[in-house]
């Protein structure tokens, strides 16, 4: 996933830096940069998730049948 992320944040860069490179007026230029600013707000997405996927914690509870965790402690 991080391989993935890195992939999707460098063909960002190019397109925004393509975008910028080609602009010929400001109202045309912002339509270019539009698509690139959707862009960055989903590789914020996904780094968010892999934040809190690499940061959370997992744990395994063997209750009995008919029991609870809370009951059990």
């Amino acid at each position: 996933m991080i391989a993935m992320l890195a992939v999707l944040a460098v063909s960002t860069l190019f397109c925004t830096a393509e975008a910028i490179l080609s602009w010929s007026s400001r109202q045309t230029f912002l339509l270019k940069l539009s698509p690139q600013v959707m862009h960055i707000g989903v590789l914020f997405i996904m780094l968010g998730h892999l934040l809190t996927a690499s940061m959370g914690f997992k744990m395994d509870v063997l209750l009995k049948q008919g029991g609870s965790e809370d009951r059990d402690r």
